[in-house]
């Protein structure tokens, strides 16, 4: 039977700092591929100080700004 997600949460999180530790060697290992310590660099930053924000782009490059409008039914039934 498959697991709730609650309790896959729970199990993934056991694993954390073997996880983490993990990551660290591998970012430490001088002989791992500079792809593989460039990942694992970028992971553990990712988790430790969250994902730096994206910003959506036109083709030119510039900066899109993106509005966020609500409407609503002024009229009470």
């Amino acid at each position: 039977m498959a697991k709730a997600p609650a309790e896959i949460r729970s199990l993934a999180r056991s694993h954390s700092d073997k996880a983490l530790n993990v990551l660290v060697g591998i970012m430490n290992e001088k002989t791992a591929p500079a792809a593989a310590r460039v990942a694992a660099a970028n992971s553990i930053i990712d988790r430790g100080w969250g994902k730096a924000p994206t910003t959506l782009q036109d083709i030119d490059g510039n900066a899109l700004t993106v509005a966020v409008v609500r409407f609503a039914d002024n009229h009470s039934s």
